[in-house]
């Protein structure tokens, strides 16, 4: 119930009747209540789909090097789609650094470093930064059926005509159609 105070445009608030207060308990228990409510902060939910994660451990102290971009610029759901257990143990992301793909190989190296990859277990996966061609050959020629490893491969192309050829020459590889990429 609200009324107002008298002489003055503020309310107060209170409560219709004794039973009310009799459940509550006395003053000092609900102060008590509320100043441990206050303490608590409020309830933060998780949405994986849009909740990104911080480089630092939890409860240490955020680097110089990560205030750059101290969370990763993929959300928890998209790491666990390219970590999926149920897809081929090698993944490739291929885009240029204008649309971000530089933070997302630094990203995944750091959550990697400090073991907290969403869905991904115990397992430690493989996160490999590639530039050109040249430097995806050695890694496919590597790739065997045996290794269930997760690895992901983040392949930064210097152009968009360069990326367009790469796919291409990707689309025709063994391990790629053997489903091991």
């Amino acid at each position: 119930m609200r009324s107002r105070l008298p002489g003055t445009n503020r309310f107060t608030y209170c409560l219709r009747t004794r039973q009310v207060g009799a459940m509550l308990g006395g003053r000092e228990d609900i102060e008590t209540a509320l100043s441990q409510i206050m303490e608590r902060g409020p309830a933060v939910s998780y949405d994986r789909t849009t909740h990104r994660r911080r480089y630092a451990q939890p409860g240490k102290a955020i680097s110089a090097a990560d205030l750059e971009l101290p969370y990763s610029p993929l959300t928890d759901f998209q790491i666990e789609r390219l970590l999926d257990r149920v897809s081929a143990p090698t993944q490739i992301v291929c885009g240029l650094d204008v649309l971000g793909l530089n933070k997302v190989g630094a990203a995944l190296k750091r959550i990697a470093a400090i073991s907290q990859l969403p869905g991904i277990g115990k397992s430690n996966p493989e996160i490999l930064v590639t530039e050109g061609r040249r430097d995806l050959r050695p890694i496919f020629d590597g790739i065997r059926k045996a290794d269930a490893r997760p690895r992901v491969i983040v392949h930064r192309p210097a152009s968009a005509a360069e990326a367009s050829e790469e796919l291409a020459w990707l689309e025709r590889q063994s391990s790629v159609l053997d489903g091991q990429v």
